[in-house]
C-alpha cells in the first residue's frame, strides 16, 4: 500500500491507543487487537478512498476483516458516513465466508492451529457435536477429493 498522502487530516498516530481501549470494550481482546492491526495498516483508505480498490483483491474473510476495521476506526473519529460512501463508490461487499469454506480452511491448516480451533469450538459447541467433532479427530477421518470418472 503506498504511503498516507500528505494532505491527511486525522493525526492517527495520536488516536490509536485510545482506540484500542475503546475497541476492547465492546470486542474479545483477540478480535480487538486484529481490528487495531488492520485499521492501522489500511487506515489510509479512509483519507484517500483510491486505494479502496486494494480491498478487492483480499480473500473474502480478510476483506471482511479489513472492512470491520476500518468501520471500528471510521464510527470511532466520526467519519463514518464517508466510510459507507468509500463502500458505495466502490461497490465492496460485506461477504460471509461459508460453513464450507471454514471448514476447508480448517482442514487446511497447521495441526497446531487446527488444534487450538477444535480445544476452543468443543467448549462452545453443545456436547452431541462436539462429540462429533472429537470422534473424527480420534478416527483419523479426513477429506478426501475423489475425482469422478465418465464411465
Amino acid at each position: 500500500m503506498n504511503p498516507r498522502p500528505p494532505e491527511c487530516k486525522v493525526n492517527y498516530e495520536a488516536i490509536w491507543e485510545n482506540f484500542g481501549v475503546w475497541l476492547l470494550k465492546t470486542h474479545k481482546r483477540k478480535n480487538a487487537i486484529d481490528l487495531l492491526h488492520y485499521a492501522k495498516r489500511y487506515s489510509v483508505i479512509l483519507e484517500n478512498p483510491s486505494f479502496a480498490s486494494e480491498l478487492q483483491t483480499l480473500s473474502k474473510e480478510m476483506r471482511r476483516t479489513v472492512m470491520s476495521s476500518l468501520s471500528n476506526l471510521s464510527k470511532y473519529i466520526g467519519i463514518y458516513g464517508r466510510w459507507k460512501q468509500i463502500i458505495r463508490n466502490h461497490g465492496l461487499k460485506w461477504e460471509n465466508t461459508t460453513s464450507l469454506e471454514t471448514f476447508l480452511s480448517i482442514l487446511n491448516s497447521n495441526v497446531e492451529q487446527a488444534e487450538t480451533w477444535l480445544k476452543q469450538v468443543i467448549q462452545k459447541l453443545p456436547r452431541e457435536y462436539s462429540t462429533v467433532l472429537v470422534f473424527d479427530v480420534l478416527a483419523g477421518l479426513r477429506l478426501v477429493k475423489q475425482q469422478h470418472h465418465a464411465t
